[in-house]
């Protein structure tokens, strides 16, 4: 019988090939799967979000949004932290240099005062020192929808962190997309 003390099954040469090639492919695999868990237990990893509440825009209606800057492997920044933030032509962005209170979730404590925020064209971008481990920069602006923008138009508030922003190596979660929807109000 196979595999009892008296086989004679010799595995083919082919056999042989195959198992040393699943073998060294496995040893491939389970060593790139090391080498990712400490290139992301080594690494700081920054993730942005955007908070408003509700995603509606009446004609020359200001609403506030906060980006709130998230490091989430537990490795405090390594240099500025930066993110832009690219202005949809239907709306015109605008924002405190002090810290404060954004009207998003009941009253949202935004750090502005510690974040450098400058405009390019229609890009804003907004940079701060630091961030500890875990910790986390809420920045506070107000949107408000263009007269001339027609009702039921689809506009993105995007926000996403710079290419190697404070030592974060994980490209796939550094941008946060809202879609904001232009509607017809009357007052």
């Amino acid at each position: 019988a196979f595999g009892s003390k008296h086989s004679t099954y010799q595995p083919t040469k082919f056999e042989l090939y195959n198992k040393k090639k699943y073998f060294y492919t496995m040893k491939r695999i389970v060593t790139a799967l090391f080498l990712l868990a400490a290139i992301n237990c080594t690494a700081q990893d920054f993730k942005p979000t955007i908070g408003i509440d509700g995603n509606t825009f009446g004609p020359l209606q200001p609403k506030d949004f906060v980006i709130t800057v998230q490091e989430i492997a537990n490795i405090p920044s390594n240099g500025n932290i930066s993110f832009r933030l690219v202005q949809p032509s239907g709306l015109t962005y605008t924002w405190s240099t002090t810290s404060g209170t954004a009207a998003v979730n009941g009253g949202t404590s935004t750090n502005n005062g510690v974040w450098t925020i400058t405009k390019a064209g229609n890009i804003i971008t907004c940079t701060i020192p630091s961030i500890t481990a875990l910790g986390s920069s809420i920045v506070g602006f107000t949107a408000t929808r263009n007269a001339v923008v027609a009702t039921n138009t689809t506009m993105n508030i995007t926000a996403v962190i710079t290419k190697n922003s404070g030592g974060d190596t994980n490209a796939l979660n550094n941008t946060s997309v809202l879609q904001t929807i232009a509607f017809f109000w009357q007052s």
